[in-house]
C-alpha cells in the first residue's frame, strides 16, 4: 500500500504577500508548531480580518483521500470544547481547483443538545485531523479562505497541515452513485432558517448542495415557506423579511434584499444536475411565541386575519393557525400550488413535526364537536380519542386538498407530483395532534413519510404524562407495517444531529432492519461541515456496506496534541482560563 504524505509547511501557500508572522487585516498569520509527528508552519485568519484566499500546490496525481489538520486555537472561546461551554467559533472554507463553490469545514464539537460520543475531545492545545474528501488530485491545488457570508461575516479560520492518502480499492467508494440507483435512500432537509440568512449568488446554493454529489441522497427538501410567508419569488403571497445579524436571530430587515437571481430555480436546476429530486418545504407555523411574534412579512395571513388564529380552552388567542378554518387550508394549498406550477419541483414537503397543535377550541370547532358528540370538547380529557378524531377531520381535509392540488397540477404537466410529510414518532402521538397517518397511507396520498422524534410538553397536554419518543426501531416498525403496499417510503429521521462517524452505520442498520426504506438527516446543512461524520452520512444508503463503513470510519478523525505553537509550550497546566 502506498504511504501517505503530509504537507506541514503552509508558508508555501500563495500569494506570498498574503502571509505574515504579524498579519494586518488583509493578511493571514503564520506560526510554527510542533507535534510528536513533526513540525510545521500553520496559517490562521483572525476574527473579522479579510485576507484573500490561499492556494497550496498539492503536487499529486491520482485519487487520494484528503485529510485536514486544524488547530482550533484562534478565538477567545476555543477552549470551550473542554469546558463544555460553547463551540469554537472557527470555520474554514476549502475547495479544489476544479470546484465551483467553497465547502465549509467546522469543528466537530458536541453541544448540550447532542450526546457526546465515545471519541476524544479536543481543546486549544490540540489539532484535529479529519477526512475532508476524496478526489483525483491530478492538476489540482487546495484553496482555502475564511468563512464570509452575510450572516457570518467574521469568524476565525486556520489550517496546520494537509495529509494525502492514496486510494486503492477499499474504503469510501470512489465512484459517483448513478442517479436513481437503489442506494439513493437519504433525504436532505433544510428547514426555514434560510440556511446562512439570505443567499446572494448562485454559488451560495452550490455551496449548500454540491456536497451531495455522488452521495446516497436522493431527495432534497428545501425551505420555501413558513405558512403563507414565502422564501421564494412569489407573486401572490408575502415575501419573508430575512434574518439580519448574529446577535438577534429573531430580528428582521425592514425590506428583504433581492438576491439578484431566482433562488428556487437555481436550487431545482442544481438538484436535477446532481441527479436529485427536490421538494418545496412548508413549515405550517404561524408565529413565534410572544413577544417575538411580530410579522415575518409586511403582510401575512396570521397577523392580517385574527379569525384564523387558534383559541385555547378558555377562548384566548393562541399563536398558531387553526386548520379548522377554511381560509387557512385554502391559503396554504395555494402557496404550494404556486411553487409546483411556477418552478420545476418534483413535489412538496410538509413539516408537520412543527407548528402544532393544528386545531384549537374556536367557536366553530366547539360547535362541530357538540353537534357530533353532544359534549363540550373543552371539558374533555385531552387524551379522549373523540377529540383526536375530531381534530383529524380538519387535518385530513388539508392533506387531502394538497394531494388533490398536486394531482391537478401534475396532470397538466403530465407527471405525478410527490407529497412528503414529516411527522413525529408514534402513530398514537400523531393522532393526538390530529395527524391520522394511517388514514393518509390507506388513501394513497403520500410518497415519503419521515418519522421525527416526538416531544409533547406536560403543559400542553394538561396531564402529568410527558411523551418523549425517540425514533426507535419499534416506532419505525409500526409505521412501516402501515405503509406496506401503499407506495409510500418510510424514512427514519436520524437524531441527534451530531453523531460520531463510527456510530452512524449502526444506527442506520437498526432502522433498516426495522423496515425503514431510507433515512432522513434533519438540518442536513448543519451536518455537512463536520467532515468525518459527513463522510459516513453520505454513504448510509449502501445497506450491504454498513459494517465496512463503520470499520473504515475509525480512521477519519483523530486528535493530535500540540507540543508547542509559535515557539511557546502548550503544557496543559497553563490553561487558557489563566491567559489574558
Amino acid at each position: 500500500m502506498a504511504s501517505s504524505q503530509t504537507i506541514r509547511d503552509l508558508s508555501a501557500c500563495e500569494p506570498a504577500y498574503a502571509l505574515s508572522r504579524r498579519p494586518w487585516c488583509d493578511q493571514w498569520g503564520t506560526y510554527e508548531y510542533e507535534t510528536a509527528e513533526g513540525a510545521g508552519v500553520a496559517v490562521y485568519c483572525r476574527p473579522h480580518f479579510d485576507p484573500p484566499p490561499l492556494r497550496l500546490d498539492l503536487r499529486s496525481t491520482g485519487r487520494h483521500r484528503i485529510f485536514l489538520g486544524i488547530h482550533y486555537g484562534h478565538t477567545h472561546d476555543s477552549h470551550a470544547a473542554k469546558l463544555g461551554a460553547a463551540g469554537p467559533d472557527q470555520f474554514l472554507w476549502a475547495k479544489l481547483t476544479g470546484d465551483r463553490a467553497w465547502d465549509l469545514v467546522e469543528a466537530e464539537y458536541f453541544g448540550t443538545k447532542d450526546r457526546a460520543p465515545a471519541q476524544p475531545a479536543f481543546g486549544s492545545a490540540d489539532a484535529v485531523e479529519v477526512l475532508w474528501r476524496e478526489a483525483d488530485l491530478t492538476g489540482q491545488s487546495l484553496h482555502i479562505a475564511p468563512r464570509r457570508t452575510a450572516r457570518f461575516p467574521g469568524p476565525a479560520a486556520g489550517l496546520a497541515w494537509v495529509r494525502l492518502e492514496p486510494v486503492l480499492t477499499h474504503g469510501v467508494p470512489s465512484r459517483a452513485r448513478p442517479p436513481g440507483t437503489d442506494a439513493a435512500r437519504l433525504i436532505y432537509v433544510g428547514d426555514a432558517d434560510l440556511h446562512e440568512a439570505w443567499l446572494t449568488a448562485p454559488g451560495d446554493v452550490h455551496r449548500l448542495l454540491d456536497p451531495l454529489a455522488g452521495s446516497d441522497f436522493g431527495l432534497v427538501c428545501w425551505a420555501t415557506s413558513w405558512g403563507d410567508v414565502c422564501f421564494f419569488a412569489s407573486e401572490r403571497h408575502p415575501r419573508a423579511l430575512l434574518l439580519e445579524g448574529l446577535e438577534s436571530p429573531y430580528g428582521y430587515v425592514p425590506e428583504p434584499p433581492e438576491p439578484g437571481f431566482d433562488v428556487l430555480q437555481t436550487v431545482a436546476d442544481t438538484c436535477h444536475e446532481l441527479g436529485l429530486r427536490v421538494h418545496g418545504t412548508m413549515r405550517p407555523a404561524a408565529s413565534r411565541m410572544p413577544p417575538l411574534h411580530w410579522p415575518r412579512a409586511q403582510a401575512d395571513l396570521f397577523h392580517d386575519h385574527p379569525e384564523v388564529r387558534q383559541a385555547g380552552r378558555g377562548g384566548e388567542p393562541v399563536g398558531h393557525y387553526c386548520f379548522s378554518h377554511p381560509l387557512v387550508r385554502a391559503t396554504l394549498v395555494n402557496v404550494l400550488r404556486e411553487q409546483v406550477s411556477g418552478w420545476p419541483l418534483d413535489g412538496v414537503h410538509l413539516l408537520l413535526n412543527r407548528g402544532w397543535p393544528f386545531v384549537g377550541f374556536g367557536e366553530h370547532v366547539v360547535r362541530d364537536f357538540v353537534a357530533a358528540y353532544g359534549e363540550d370538547p373543552r371539558a374533555l380529557d385531552p387524551r379522549d380519542p373523540r377529540l383526536w378524531r375530531h381534530r383529524a377531520r380538519y387535518m385530513d381535509a388539508f392533506i387531502g386538498a394538497v394531494r388533490a392540488m398536486l394531482d391537478e397540477v401534475g396532470a397538466e404537466q403530465d407527471r405525478r407530483l410527490a407529497l412528503s410529510v414529516t411527522v413525529m414518532a408514534g402513530v398514537e402521538q400523531c393522532l393526538s395532534l390530529g395527524l391520522d397517518v394511517a388514514h393518509w397511507l390507506r388513501a394513497g396520498w403520500l410518497t415519503e413519510l419521515i418519522v421525527h422524534p416526538c416531544w409533547l410538553p406536560d403543559r400542553w397536554l394538561d396531564t402529568d404524562v410527558r411523551a418523549q419518543l425517540s425514533v426507535t426501531a419499534e416506532r419505525i416498525r409500526e409505521v412501516a407495517e402501515l405503509a406496506r403496499g401503499t407506495g409510500c417510503r418510510v424514512h427514519a429521521d436520524v437524531y441527534p444531529r451530531y453523531l460520531a462517524a463510527t456510530e452512524y452505520p449502526g444506527r442506520a442498520r437498526e432502522y433498516y432492519d426495522a423496515g425503514a426504506d431510507g433515512l432522513c438527516l434533519w438540518d442536513t446543512y448543519c451536518r455537512m461541515p463536520r467532515k468525518s461524520e459527513w463522510n459516513a452520512v453520505r454513504r448510509l444508503g449502501h445497506i450491504d456496506e454498513l459494517e465496512r463503513l463503520a470499520e473504515d470510519a475509525t480512521g477519519w478523525r483523530r486528535v493530535v496534541p500540540l507540543i508547542s505553537a509559535a515557539g511557546m509550550g502548550l503544557d496543559p497546566t497553563h490553561t487558557p482560563a489563566t491567559n489574558g
